[in-house]
């Protein structure tokens, strides 16, 4: 979580109050994330404050506002839990004229795949016909329009340009050289893990480190 804090504009920040143990992150005014360290205990400095380095996984408190900005848009955005046996990451599909769903499971369980699913179906619905209902793993839906949704999550997270040069730098795509790369473009480093891994530059064992993992809250 350390390399999130030197994301510019990022803001993050522990809070006090009424919310002393969590953190928040800027999204961009006037919205921000709201999260705590998912770790038993919480890691601590010798000063009992938070020992930033240590913490590789965070519990999301309030998603509120990425359910608001979408809601604004005429999109409900909707976490359902996976059921078992069911490998589905998310779903899309109009329910009126002008009004779209997504829903989306935490099938994986990180960073990367989350909102790789969530541009994905967003993509659907700014770029498919409105009249159908669009599921990842339905095979008998056209590759074309399923690598269209791909490549539109794909680009919206990581530019075109910046991807393409971060290609040809002759990089060996290192821990560092990863989070380097994901502090010019703004994102976590497990989305260009992720990524890295989706075009087999790297394999599925590898950099996982860097990605996040998000668990369910009952909060």
């Amino acid at each position: 979580m350390e390399d999130i804090r030197g994301f510019p504009n990022a803001r993050c920040h522990e809070l006090v109050g009424d919310r002393k143990g969590t953190l928040a992150v800027d999204l961009g005014h006037p919205y921000r994330l709201i999260f705590e360290p998912n770790h038993i205990p919480i890691p601590r400095k010798v000063d009992g404050g938070l020992d930033w380095t240590i913490v590789t996984a965070i519990r999301i408190l309030a998603k509120e506002k990425l359910v608001e900005l979408c809601a604004n848009a005429g999109v409900a955005v909707v976490l359902v839990r996976e059921l078992p046996n069911i490998g589905i990451g998310g779903a899309t599909q109009w329910i009126a004229p002008d009004k779209a769903l997504i829903q989306l499971r935490l099938r994986y369980k990180t960073d990367d795949e989350f909102w790789f699913t969530f541009f994905h179906e967003v993509g659907h619905i700014l770029l498919h016909a409105e009249r159908q209902i669009f599921l990842e793993i339905d095979e008998a839906q056209s590759k074309t329009v399923e690598q269209e949704a791909d490549n539109f999550s794909k680009n919206t997270l990581v530019d075109t340009i910046q991807w393409k040069k971060f290609m040809s730098s002759g990089y060996s795509f290192s821990e560092a050289e990863i989070k380097q790369f994901a502090r010019e473009v703004k994102v976590a480093p497990g989305i260009i893990v992720g990524r890295l891994q989706q075009e087999k530059l790297l394999s599925y064992t590898q950099r996982n480190e860097l990605k996040r993992s998000l668990v369910w809250s009952e909060l």
